[in-house]
């Protein structure tokens, strides 16, 4: 038995997860006003669904990363947990030990172990929401890297830019031009409101486009080349045998056929062999392979 947390936006779900794999519990927990009332609600609830301690291991998936080396945080969509040292102070709240990987580490752990992507030896996971992250699983193992940074794909420069796309491009980690402020949700919004002086939600824009608007879709097809030149990097790179797009930015059904048509011009030979897939393409499904990789790390 084991223990799984994901945060996302204002909540952490907090799930018990058997040694087959089923559920026994599930809850969202409303994140509280101060840290340490999160560590105190986070060590209630699971005091009471496993008050024997039975469950010695808790993996936590977020939109983000933790390095040993500075033994802190990097979560700037969730100012509660940003900057702490989640990992000890959870450890020391929950005598249990704990793990931390990004939403993208946890899908494709959780991926890797169903039957259509069990033979693949290399995966590439890219999770494209809010926020923006990547994973890597290779050789059956998890990829996280010596500073536990591995799939810190959203803070590389935009590969390939063309003149002035990398100016007003100002990133909360420090540097300018990274790949996550052109692929989100709020990237695709700003695009539209460039484009349009209209202000719409990312969904809306896919929609929109969808239904002929011209402008939605200039707004999706720049969205669709960056993302393209994104993965074209990924694959230039390391080669995947399959990439798997999650979160709701990779619902449309039209990237599995746009995207794969842009790498020739980034990657030799056109990368042929390289399968795209959406995987977990629900907000439910999301958040169960989120929850069930981090309880099988």
């Amino acid at each position: 038995m084991r223990c799984a947390l994901r945060f996302i936006e204002s909540t952490c779900d907090i799930a018990v997860i058997s040694d087959d794999g089923d559920f026994l519990f599930q809850h969202s927990l409303a994140l509280p006003n101060t840290y340490s009332a999160l560590l105190n609600s986070i060590f209630d609830v699971l005091k009471a669904q496993d008050p024997s301690g039975r469950a010695k291991f808790v993996g936590v998936s977020l939109s983000g990363d933790y390095t040993s080396q500075t033994e802190r945080l990097y979560c700037p969509s969730i100012p509660l947990i940003d900057g702490q040292n989640l990992k000890a102070d959870l450890q020391a709240a929950l005598n249990r030990e704990v793990f931390i990987a990004s939403h993208a580490h946890m899908l494709v752990k959780s991926a890797s172990q169903l039957p259509e992507f069990k033979s693949n030896t290399n995966i590439f996971s890219l999770y494209l929401d809010d926020e923006i992250c990547a994973g890597q699983f290779v050789n059956q193992a998890l990829v996280t890297g010596v500073n536990g940074l591995a799939g810190n794909w959203g803070h590389i420069c935009l590969p390939w830019p063309v003149e002035f796309e990398l100016e007003d491009r100002d990133c909360a980690c420090g540097r300018s031009g990274c790949l996550c402020l052109f692929v989100s949700r709020a990237a695709l919004s700003r695009e539209y409101l460039f484009l349009s002086e209209r202000e719409l939600t990312a969904e809306a824009i896919f929609a929109q486009a969808e239904q002929g608007d011209i402008v939605a879709e200039s707004a999706v097809q720049v969205f669709e080349d960056r993302l393209a030149r994104g993965l074209a990097m990924a694959i230039n790179l390391i080669d995947p045998e399959v990439i798997l797009l999650s979160g709701r930015m990779s619902l449309p059904k039209r990237l599995l056929v746009n995207l794969p048509r842009k790498w020739p011009g980034y990657v030799r030979g056109g990368a042929q062999a390289t399968k795209l897939a959406v995987f977990a393409n629900s907000t439910e499904a999301m958040r169960e392979h989120c929850l069930r990789g981090a309880a099988s790390l």
